[in-house]
């Protein structure tokens, strides 16, 4: 196993691991789940999530809402979250918040 391994891997996969030989196999091990047909499918399913949230609101009528900003500050929350989620997965290659 080589270094390369760990190439593009986020940190917060293997901070918790102590030695150089650990961090590879647990870096392989990920790897080894980076085709998987359930990884792939739940990548999917928050790509789809994610573009929804970015749409934004379904109509001008929702910005009228005194709560609106709470809103729009949980929408952001919630997109900020899928994208760590796909950046752990090493899957994150649209726009962010």
């Amino acid at each position: 196993m080589s270094t390369n391994t760990l190439k593009g891997l986020s940190i917060e996969w293997l901070k918790h691991l102590e030695t150089p030989e650990k961090k590879l196999a647990f870096a392989a091990k990920i790897r080894s789940f980076h085709n998987d047909i359930v990884i792939k499918r739940l990548v999917e399913i928050l790509n789809e999530k994610r573009s929804s949230l970015l749409r934004g609101p379904s109509s001008l009528e929702d910005y009228d809402s005194p709560s609106w900003a709470h809103k729009q500050a949980d929408i952001n929350g919630q997109i900020r979250s899928l994208n760590l989620v796909l950046d752990l997965l090493g899957h994150n290659t649209k726009d962010t918040v």
